[in-house]
């Protein structure tokens, strides 16, 4: 459905069955890197949204990643508001300690136009860090101007140097207020460009850590839930 060639025959024995709208959703589990990889938690997040969406004629569930799920609300869906329900699924799985958030796509009268939403839908997600953790977005109102923080950045690198926690706690700060509040794609990568720069300047100096430590850093920040949760893992990062 997603990257694949279709096989248009299945999904018209799957449409002849559940007749009806198809509405994609996707399920991200928050701060998954925090999580204990031994529980199977996309396993229990499934089965959360198979229970609570039973009045559906069909759930079906696709696995995005290791912390995102796809599920296709199959038939129809009467009067049912469909964030009242996803609140109730989120509260379900915070009682099991998983803290999820989602994305609602356009609804499809054919299966294989899910596709078509679920690109919309990419947008949004690569912008889950401006929405915040145990978020439901039922629609996407455009990107907001941001600017890279290139003044501020170059300050904190040399900050390092002289290990002034105390100016690089403001500069933080400021580099994150300015974030705050605004959606946009630009905030992901530039996240993910600041701490490069960072990682590049501590490892000129720091024979400790090595590149797979780095990578795991720069992948908790890609993946983290939250601006603030972003923020704790540089100022982490500075101050280690």
């Amino acid at each position: 459905l997603l990257d694949r060639e279709i096989d248009l025959d299945t999904l018209s024995e799957i449409e002849e069955q559940y007749p009806g709208e198809y509405l994609p959703i996707t399920c991200q589990i928050d701060d998954y890197e925090s999580l204990s990889p031994s529980t199977r938690w996309l396993h229990t997040c499934r089965e959360v949204a198979e229970s609570i969406f039973c009045f559906m004629d069909k759930v079906l569930c696709v696995s995005l990643d290791k912390n995102k799920l796809l599920l296709i609300l199959c038939g129809d869906r009467a009067q049912v508001d469909i964030e009242d329900v996803l609140a109730e699924c989120r509260s379900n799985l915070a009682e099991a300690g998983i803290s999820t958030s989602y994305i609602l796509g356009k609804a499809q009268g054919r299966l294989k136009d899910v596709k078509e939403s679920y690109y919309d839908m990419q947008k949004i997600m690569f912008m889950s860090v401006c929405y915040g953790a145990g978020s439901i977005i039922s629609q996407f109102s455009g990107e907001d101007h941001v600017e890279f923080p290139s003044t501020a950045v170059t300050t904190l690198i040399g900050c390092l140097n002289t290990c002034d926690r105390e100016k690089i706690s403001k500069l933080l700060d400021q580099i994150f207020a300015d974030f705050e509040g605004k959606k946009s794609s630009l905030i992901s990568i530039y996240l993910h460009q600041i701490t490069l720069s960072l990682i590049s300047h501590i490892a000129s100096f720091d024979s400790e850590q090595t590149l797979i430590d780095y990578q795991d850093i720069l992948n908790r920040v890609t993946a983290a839930s939250s601006l603030s949760a972003a923020k704790t893992l540089i100022s982490q990062l500075c101050f280690d």
